[in-house]
């Protein structure tokens, strides 16, 4: 694979378009212009296709160069504590931590998708139709939205994992598609159409057989990055060394394993009640789904441990039970060509998800969305920070430009200048925050901008705890430096999800709520593994009372404590991750971003003490209990006695309004000029980023953000007269 990025040095003094960030706002936003050409006059304008540049303050890392040791992760880590920052800018992972809520964000290019579960999700009609949205989206029917989902997943290459024994929307068409085939298909359906969510299902062959292990692509494909211009990095790791410890069973749906924290959410999902046995249809269509099951079943995973029709059972009704939900997640599960146009393999299930996948299985948006904007033309730069944006006598705007690692910052270089007619800020809820209120009047900026700016800031219910120690295994860390193996690996980060959404009042999007299961990177184990036994003592809730239930828990600790995290206590313990609506309120309820001596700090007081956390809390102690384990918080829970929250997906700061009275910029992104009216905006001026979402979710944003960068696009299109070409193009 080919870098994406050019050298710094060869950014040029003006554009038509600077996209400031490269996360699911800017990419989409870039990729969508990408190609596209004036149609008014003026400036030897017309018919010129636009010029446009990215961006982004982190590096361009390749698959194979993310951290595998906890050493690694600390040297990509930028640790900032209440303003005081530890590690360069521009790190991969970029930790603030506050008084009350601290975020994790990524930074590098593709920016938060290079270490995020990539679960492709949408939000509520609930929340899509709440009061806080513009008009013109709040009324929005279907078609506005369902479009924009169906082409991001398509991008993105979003499929649930393939499961047979779950009922996925896909793997019951599988099931009704093969008993409609005339006859008995062939045993072997190594291609065909219907045996995974993506299509073909290519088998991978043994390890020694490298045409797929060492190049990803089965003899015969074409590498369409092979004839391109894009620049060769003369220092990357061998594409064979990111390939190795691929399972066998990659590629090939029959073959696909039952994850134990699979199992472990249903059964806690049972517990909670979540779901409910489809309408009774008669006993002739619960016999007719039970023999569909078995059979595709059968034919899809024949050597699978558990039959449907174990699960089928269970039901009073005949039909499966629906405890659990498999979200689309932006993986890889069988070799193939992006919509980039780079080549990827079958997910390897390693687990390391969130600190970079280092197979090329992940389709961050590197592998789809840059890549295509790089193809048609955008310039790609990273290790650029932009600092401010300001408008010039000419009404271009200026932009100033920190380069990082290229020791400027040692002697107090002056920044650089770039100037562009249109700029998109995308660096994310903090990022783009930051860069407008150091652009604004009050922070000793030139901009009129809404004293909204900062307001609405939400951590979307983010929850994180833990199912520790219990007694049965979960297998929930992942692989970290060792080779993936089936017996030992826990599937992508999050395959499942309790989707609770359902049971609360429509009306009453405050309920809403959904818990997923995690695996925590095996590159983090070692520290965890030590600080899981002491909060285990310190903060650990029983779930099971007698002696025999003390002494296991015990010895499980003990095992684990000395022979690490696939032993033991730690082998047993189920990640919880929480998507939920944390503002209890209007907009009062929720948070601030503020600059304070030149830094950003989240200004939220007190805000774990809302009733959603505590019923939170309740909620993943009855999850726990199902299994028989050790509640255990979030650790930054209960530090010095004062309750803190840890968010993976801030939203707002430049929250969406019908006017600056409200908030910062307008239903398409064009950032508000309250000195020209209420309504009045700052030409050339956007923002396309999770900051102008004007409340929480309660569902992983990516999918969210993406189709509001999507509709940005067009909006902006509109306004400046550009014409851009078809999306196949």
């Amino acid at each position: 694979m080919r870098l994406l990025s050019s050298p710094l040095g060869r950014l040029g003094a003006h554009y038509d378009v600077i996209v400031v960030g490269s996360g699911y706002g800017g990419a989409v936003t870039a990729a969508r212009l990408a190609g596209a050409r004036w149609n008014r006059g003026g400036r030897g304008r017309r018919g010129r296709e636009l010029r446009i540049a990215i961006l982004e303050r982190g590096e361009e890392i390749l698959p194979g160069e993310f951290p595998r040791h906890v050493g690694g992760v600390l040297r990509r880590t930028r640790l900032q504590v209440r303003g005081r920052s530890f590690g360069g800018d521009g790190r991969l992972f970029d930790l603030r931590v506050d008084r009350d809520m601290s975020v994790l964000t990524g930074s590098g290019l593709g920016g938060t998708s290079l270490i995020n579960a990539n679960v492709v999700l949408a939000p509520s009609e609930a929340v899509r139709k709440a009061r806080e949205w513009p008009s013109e989206l709040k009324f929005a029917d279907d078609d506005e939205w369902t479009p924009r989902f169906d082409r991001v997943r398509e991008w993105l290459g979003a499929a649930s994992y393939p499961d047979p024994t779950l009922r996925t929307p896909q793997v019951s068409q599988a099931a009704d598609d093969l008993w409609a085939l005339d006859g008995f298909p062939e045993v072997d359906l190594t291609y065909h159409d219907h045996t995974t969510p993506q299509g073909d299902a290519t088998h991978l062959p043994p390890r020694g057989d490298t045409d797929v292990q060492e190049h990803g692509t089965p003899p015969g494909e074409i590498d369409v990055f092979e004839d391109t211009t894009l620049e060769d990095s003369e220092t990357r790791s061998s594409t064979a060394k990111a390939s190795r410890g691929v399972p066998r069973s990659a590629g090939d749906p029959r073959r696909w394993p039952r994850l134990p924290k699979l199992l472990a959410l249903d059964r806690a999902g049972r517990s909670l009640g979540a779901g409910a046995p489809e309408p009774d249809h008669g006993e002739d269509d619960a016999q007719d789904w039970q023999t569909k099951a078995m059979f595709a079943h059968t034919i899809l995973a024949p050597d699978g441990p558990t039959d449907p029709i174990d699960r089928v059972a269970e039901s009073p009704q005949g039909h499966p039970p629906l405890a659990i939900d498999s979200p689309d997640i932006a993986v890889s599960f069988r070799p193939s060509i992006s919509r980039g146009g780079i080549r990827q393999r079958p997910c390897t299930l390693c687990g390391d998800c969130v600190t970079g996948c280092n197979y090329s299985a992940k389709n961050t948006l590197p592998m789809n969305y840059l890549a295509a904007a790089r193809q048609r033309g955008v310039e790609i730069f990273c290790g650029a920070s932009v600092r401010r944006v300001e408008r010039t006598s000419s009404g271009r705007w200026l932009l100033w430009v920190d380069p990082l690692d290229t020791g400027r910052e040692r002697y107090g270089a002056p920044p650089m200048f770039v100037t562009a007619d249109v700029v998109v800020l995308a660096a994310g809820s903090l990022g783009s925050t930051e860069i407008l209120l150091r652009s604004s009047r009050r922070h000793g900026g030139e901009l009129d901008l809404s004293p909204r700016l900062g307001e609405g800031f939400s951590g979307n219910g983010d929850v994180i705890a833990f199912g520790y120690n219990n007694p049965d295994e979960v297998a929930g860390f992942g692989a970290g430096f060792r080779a993936p193996e089936l017996t030992t690996v826990p599937g992508p980060t999050i395959t499942g999800l309790i989707d609770l959404r359902r049971a609360s009042d429509s009306a009453d999007t405050d309920r809403e709520l959904i818990v997923e299961e995690g695996a925590i990177p095996g590159s983090i184990s070692l520290p965890i593994r030590f600080m899981m036994s002491v909060f285990g003592l310190v903060d650990g809730v029983p779930t099971r009372a007698g002696w025999k239930a003390r002494l296991g828990e015990v010895w499980r600790a003990l095992v684990s404590l000395v022979l690490g995290v696939r032993r033991g206590a730690l082998r047993n313990t189920q990640t919880y991750l929480v998507n939920g609506h944390d503002a209890g309120g209007p907009i009062a309820g929720l948070g601030r971003l503020l600059l304070h001596d030149g830094r950003l700090r989240i200004d939220w007081p007190w805000v774990a003490s809302k009733t959603v956390f505590h019923d939170i809390d309740a909620l993943l102690r009855r999850c726990t209990a199902a299994l028989g384990g050790i509640h255990l918080p979030n650790p930054m829970w209960s530090v010095r006695g004062r309750r803190r929250l840890l968010t993976v997906h801030p939203l707002g700061g430049c929250r969406m309004a019908e006017s600056a009275d409200q908030g910062v910029v307008d239903h398409g992104g064009a950032v508000f000029d309250p000195s020209s009216g209420s309504d009045a905006v700052h030409e050339g001026l956007y923002v396309s980023d999770g900051s102008i979402v004007p409340r929480s979710l309660g569902a992983n944003p990516l999918l969210t953000i993406s189709a509001l960068a999507d509709r940005t696009a067009e909006q902006m299109a509109r306004d400046w007269g550009w014409d851009v070409a078809a999306e196949d193009d």
